[in-house]
């Protein structure tokens, strides 16, 4: 829970959507392979969402404190340290990914995919939902 605790606001509200996406995804994805009669692979899809899931909320993390760390320091170190993080992140995107087709059986890798996208989806409504406290406080200022 400490690991939680230094998160900032934006990070927090991004894992929150993030947690209401991956229960959507295997409310909506089960629900679907039901209704195509292919119900034998829901504990893959859901194990794949996971997976997807959890590693998402992992690189935003990671992304918080290379970025935090990145400008605490000089621009020239700052530019490479933050670079160099980046491409941390991909590779270790690409190694789930790889993971998840070497473990076929286990993780569905559509869902993993799935759970891997959901962080896009979880950055735009916490964008959203900032903008939107932030209207509120210069809405009540103004009264």
């Amino acid at each position: 829970m400490a690991l939680l605790k230094d998160l900032s606001e934006t990070s927090k509200i991004m894992l929150k959507w993030l947690l209401i996406f991956i229960f959507a995804a295997w409310l909506l994805g089960s629900g679907v392979l039901i209704i195509i009669q292919k119900a034998d692979i829901i504990l893959q899809y859901i194990l794949g969402v996971l997976l997807g899931g959890v590693f998402s909320a992992l690189k935003l993390v990671l992304m918080e404190r290379s970025l935090s760390k990145s400008a605490d320091m000089q621009s020239v170190r700052s530019s490479g340290y933050a670079a160099a993080h980046y491409v941390l992140r991909y590779l270790l995107t690409v190694g789930v990914l790889v993971l998840a087709m070497i473990m076929r059986n286990t993780f569905n890798f559509f869902g993993v995919i799935i759970g891997i996208l959901l962080l896009q989806f979880s950055a735009y409504l916490a964008t959203y939902e900032i903008k939107k406290k932030d209207r509120q406080k210069q809405a009540e200022k103004m009264l």
